[in-house]
């Protein structure tokens, strides 16, 4: 089949390289930079998994400077456009997938149209019947930051929401190319966008959880370490997502959880709408923390969300920077991603020695064996040393 990715960020990328060499796919990004690192055989998103498949890629991956020819040609059509939450609006900005859409149609009416942005509850219809179009699917990924291609080829379960006609194709199409077997639900769009909004929200909820516990084990002078590894151990319960952090961050979580308790509007929904709340609580209360020690100069390890990940602009420390700068507070960071010498006005220093030596405490979300050195000034509530 021809197939067109519109939008070539963590998702799109995942899904062209998913469907590169089992159909002829062609990718477009608004974003002129990447669409030229591409051509130049250069992974514009860091990504462990996704430089890896890109690396390995047997084929060059085609993308266009401008999609409407390709449009003309597709089969299928793919839309990972960003759709990021809006507070002005309450919700998250779907123009960019609307207007995709009615690009679209205006050269094709054949082609199979599947949204994998994330959406606010109902948009797929109101799509359907804005454009009078019935063959636009709702698929939602479930994939991590650092791992998302091998989450696309190989996903815990895959959702399709669309037509009763429309489901055979679309299920052939994604069980072609997929690298192992998983289960699959046919769903409406509608519930398929439910399914994902509450997915998000679930592990949002669950990291929350695991957070206020250590809040308490911390103010009680208990073992965090203990509570969870013996929590976990009820299959019931189970190990993921237990690692207590500064908070929940990242594109997906903050910003669905938000979606979801938006689209309640009137319906009870308690636990739901507290989950936000826990998390900002969460990272004044690190703050705190950090400030109880009178530090001098706090050092920031890594910048970074997660592992494996560049993304630095949704990352919970910088959170606990913003707090930390209206405290008055001396910030140095330690982040490699980074080639200046300065970051929104607070000194780079990525010689890691010359960094321990100049910081009298090191703040890290996440630790590993590099900043292990620095054991004696380090302030983490990393536990398991994982990210999930």
């Amino acid at each position: 089949m021809n197939i067109v990715i519109v939008g070539l960020g963590y998702v799109g990328l995942a899904n062209a390289l998913f469907f590169n060499g089992h159909h002829n796919v062609v990718g477009y990004d608004v974003d002129d930079k990447k669409r030229s690192l591409i051509r130049q055989k250069i992974c514009p998103i860091t990504d462990a998994s996704l430089v890896d498949a890109f690396n390995k890629s047997l084929s060059t991956l085609n993308v266009v400077d401008n999609p409407e020819t390709s449009y003309q040609t597709a089969n299928i059509i793919i839309i990972a456009t960003p759709t990021d939450y809006s507070t002005s609006n309450c919700g998250l900005d779907i123009s960019s997938v609307e207007s995709t859409i009615k690009d679209i149609l205006k050269v094709n009416q054949t082609a199979e149209i599947i949204i994998r942005s994330t959406l606010p509850l109902g948009t797929t219809d109101k799509f359907i019947e804005q454009f009078k179009f019935k063959r636009i699917a709702f698929i939602p990924e479930f994939l991590r930051e650092g791992s998302a291609f091998s989450d696309t080829l190989r996903p815990d379960r895959l959702v399709i929401g669309a037509c009763e006609e429309d489901q055979p194709l679309l299920k052939s199409l994604f069980l072609n190319s997929l690298g192992k077997a998983c289960p699959i639900i046919l769903t409406t769009p509608k519930e398929a966008e439910a399914i994902k909004l509450f997915a998000n929200s679930y592990l949002a909820m669950r990291i929350a959880f695991f957070n206020e516990l250590d809040n308490l084990a911390n103010a009680n002078g208990l073992n965090s370490n203990k509570l969870i590894e013996a929590i976990g151990l009820d299959s019931r319960i189970g190990n993921g997502y237990n690692n207590p952090s500064f908070g929940f961050s990242g594109y997906c979580l903050p910003k669905d959880i938000k979606q979801l308790t938006h689209d309640f509007g009137e319906v009870p929904h308690v636990l739901l709408s507290s989950i936000t709340k826990s998390n900002e609580e969460r990272i004044n209360y690190i703050v705190s923390l950090i400030m109880e020690k009178h530090p001098q100069v706090v050092g920031i390890y890594r910048l970074t969300m997660k592992a494996g990940s560049d993304n630095m602009r949704q990352a919970v420390i910088s959170e606990v920077m913003k707090l930390l700068e209206k405290q008055n507070v001396n910030l140095i960071i330690y982040e490699p991603l980074i080639k200046e010498t300065h970051y929104q006005g607070h000194k780079v220093i990525n010689d890691l020695q010359v960094f321990i030596a100049q910081a009298s405490l090191i703040v890290a979300n996440r630790s590993d064996d590099l900043i292990k050195s620095a054991k004696e000034k380090l302030f983490t509530r990393d536990i398991f040393h994982t990210d999930k």
